[in-house]
């Protein structure tokens, strides 16, 4: 899939935020501004995965092997799901 996330290197996790797993969910507050969000368990998962600040590829690499998909059938949601992060500041995108 062509997008805003061609030719990107790492994802990294912005350490601004505080987080704390509630069953399947991780909830996530801002440490500078308040904000809240929470993300299911696929969500939490690719948090998971980006806390080690790994390249896009890798990322739907490791999700594919997990859940048993092929990379390029998953990178869609991932690329939607890690472009809405880093509008809201929870990751940074290093091309």
């Amino acid at each position: 899939m062509k997008g805003e996330l061609d030719g990107v290197r790492i994802v990294r996790c912005d350490k601004d935020w505080l987080c704390a797993r509630v069953g399947d969910w991780l909830v996530m507050m801002g440490i500078g501004d308040g904000r809240y969000l929470s993300l299911d368990d696929t969500g939490r998962r690719i948090w998971e995965l980006l806390e080690s600040s790994p390249s896009l590829d890798v990322l739907c690499r490791r999700l594919a092997d997990e859940y048993a998909a092929a990379p390029d059938d998953i990178r869609g949601d991932v690329v939607v799901f890690v472009e809405r992060l880093a509008r809201l500041g929870v990751v940074t995108v290093d091309r």
